[in-house]
Parts: C-alpha cells; sequence; structure tokens
C-alpha cells in the first residue's frame, strides 16, 4: 500500500539544527541544494488524536550557525496495529538556524489510537528457538502511548534474528532482556556485517510516569 502523507502544522514546523558540517554537497558537487532526509524521535505520546514526537534525532541546536532541517511532513503505512511512520525533514544548507524544537504533532490517519505503534523501520517478529542463542544490548527504546509496548532497536548480525524478548517491571525500572540467534545452519556461509533491527516486547503491567528501561544484559 502506497504511503499516506501527513502534513504538519505549521506552528511545528519549527527549524531543526542539522549536526555535522553546514554545507552538504549536491549529486552535481554543488551545495546549498534542499533535500528530504528521514529522523527518528525518543519519546512517543498520543492523546486526544494528537500524535506528539518528541526528543528528535541528533543534536536540537548548534548555537544558531548556519545549515538546518525543516520539520517538512510525515508519512504513514500500513492499516493494523503496527504501522510504518516516517518523519521527514528537508535540509537546507545555508538556512540560518534561529529557533530549533525538539518536538512535533501530528494529526494521523486510519483510526490511530494508544494501542497503535508507528515506527520508521519494520518490526521484526521474535522467533524462538534460533540456534545458539546470545544476549545482545541495545540502545534507543522508545516507550509506546499504551505505556506497556516498548520498541527496542539493537543490531545482529545479517544471519540473526531475535529469539526471545523479555520485560520485567518493578517500581520505575523496566528491564529488558534481549537475545538473538542464528536463523542459518552452521555450515551456511552469511556476510559479516551489522544489521540495525528492531522488535517490540511487552510490560507486565502499565509503566509509571518517569520510568526507566535498562539493558538487562549490560556490563
Amino acid at each position: 500500500m502506497r504511503p499516506r502523507r501527513i502534513p504538519v502544522p505549521v506552528a511545528a514546523a519549527l527549524a531543526v539544527a542539522v549536526p555535522g558540517p553546514a554545507h552538504a554537497a549536491t549529486a552535481d558537487g554543488g551545495s546549498g541544494a534542499s533535500r528530504l532526509r528521514a529522523v527518528g524521535w525518543g519519546r512517543v505520546a498520543f492523546r486526544r488524536g494528537r500524535l506528539t514526537l518528541s526528543r528528535l534525532g541528533g543534536p536540537m541546536s548548534h548555537g544558531g550557525g548556519v545549515g538546518c532541517d525543516a520539520i517538512d511532513h510525515a508519512t504513514v503505512s500500513g492499516r493494523g496495529r503496527i504501522r510504518r511512520l516516517t518523519l521527514w525533514t528537508v535540509t537546507r544548507p545555508t538556512v540560518r538556524c534561529l529557533r530549533a524544537t525538539d518536538r512535533v504533532r501530528l494529526v494521523p490517519v486510519g483510526g490511530w489510537t494508544t494501542r497503535t505503534v508507528g515506527w520508521p523501520t519494520p518490526i521484526e517478529p521474535v522467533t524462538p528457538g534460533l540456534r545458539s542463542p546470545r544476549p545482545v544490548g541495545f540502545s534507543g527504546a522508545v516507550l509506546q502511548p499504551d505505556r506497556r509496548t516498548i520498541v527496542v532497536p539493537y543490531g545482529r548480525g545479517a544471519c540473526e534474528g531475535v529469539t526471545s524478548a523479555a520485560a520485567t517491571l518493578d517500581g520505575r525500572t523496566a528491564t529488558i532482556d534481549l537475545r538473538i540467534g542464528a536463523t542459518v545452519p552452521p555450515d551456511r556461509a552469511c556476510i559479516a556485517i551489522l544489521v540495525m533491527g528492531t522488535t517490540m516486547v511487552r510490560l507486565p503491567a502499565r509503566a509509571p510516569a518517569g520510568v526507566r528501561i535498562v539493558d538487562a544484559n549490560a556490563r
């Protein structure tokens, strides 16, 4: 299904500072051209029909220098509980950054509720029983609006997948134990590259305000 476009209200389309060099080269070797890029987020909320994405990816301000991303629009695809949601910014390398925001409010389409999970990359299912399971770390886990579902980004090999994903809740601390295993037989060769994956875990109860998400396998 073709992704649907969600416009960003003018009041929310404030400039977001771009990390790195102020000028990005274009395909013809010049600079100063506008270009779209996807940006992530670290917190999501849904209230009164509006979706709020905050803690947007990358530094949000760099002292009013040149080079900015302006929040442009979002796209969403899918109709079930899990949907592909991408927030797009337009990079204007020569624009001076005078205002910055780390959040944007959207009016989603297609019957969005507090149980809906929106994420810019595919959510990988857990496959029990994979060979040679091992613990894996993660970073940037995001609690969803239902306050029980947590989206967990992690790194794995090209021939690995999630074999178990468990979460516990003790007061204001949610602990996630993520393990991956091999998806191919031991005699089959696999390219040695790092693949960024995303999966989900469910808490046994609703997370309280101020919950802290920790990695059970962190050292």
